[in-house]
């Protein structure tokens, strides 16, 4: 069932892939942004390990709730 995509009238979620690194490190390494979250900004390495994760979880139990 990995990857999953569920398509709406105006988004498509989809699972995360390797090459989301870049985009969520802009988010998540971004002050600006982070500032309203619930965690500070985080670098590259952490950005990393977030895609890696979240694939890795996504192709072991693809519908299971993320726990981060």
């Amino acid at each position: 069932m990995y990857p999953i995509t569920i398509t709406g009238h105006q988004v498509d979620l989809r699972d995360f892939w390797a090459n989301d690194i870049p985009a969520v490190h802009a988010i998540v390494g971004d002050d600006r942004v982070t500032r309203w979250l619930s965690y500070d900004t985080r670098g590259m390495a952490q950005a990393i390990t977030i895609i890696e994760g979240g694939i890795q979880r996504a192709q072991n139990d693809p519908l299971a709730p993320s726990t981060t």
